[in-house]
């Protein structure tokens, strides 16, 4: 693993102001919260999928705001699945990174990143800060696992 997706995964406000390559979008994972980050310009989006009035969108947090993409990109991506398999994920979504919110987090249920996935792939530890607060023995090579669709949760 790159030793700044490293840093990343600790911590996902914590990106170097000099990014080499990394992906595209970094799904992250710690105690049960989920989020799907995008580096914009040296700048992370924070994507989310929520709930609010019984609708199902999904947008950009920032602190306690969120900017609904769902109702802004509708006509092109309206779920944030829909989002990424457009290729275009910072084309779209970049010019609303500085827009004002539309809900405050307080008003949103989360829902699981991407809802009704049909693969869940994960890597489990892949970072020592990881391995030490689960005390588990060092090993070469991180763990892969599936998880079922039914095991993931929106959480704050």
């Amino acid at each position: 693993m790159h030793p700044r997706h490293d840093a990343a995964s600790r911590n996902p406000t914590a990106w170097p102001s000099s990014i080499d390559p990394i992906p595209t979008h970094h799904i992250h994972h710690t105690h049960h919260t989920h989020h799907i980050h995008h580096i914009h310009r040296k700048t992370i989006m924070k994507f989310i999928s929520f709930q609010i009035n019984g609708r199902a969108s999904y947008g950009l947090a920032r602190g306690n705001g969120i900017v609904d993409l769902g109702t802004r990109l509708a006509g092109d991506a309206p779920t944030l699945k829909d989002l990424i398999a457009t290729g275009r994920m910072q084309q779209l979504a970049s010019p609303h990174a500085d827009a004002v919110a539309d809900f405050q987090r307080a008003d949103v249920d989360l829902l699981p990143p991407i809802p009704q996935p049909s693969v869940i792939a994960c890597v489990g530890h892949n970072y020592e800060e990881h391995r030490l607060e689960t005390q588990r023995d060092p090993t070469e090579h991180p763990s892969i696992f599936f998880r079922h669709p039914e095991s993931l949760r929106g959480c704050g």
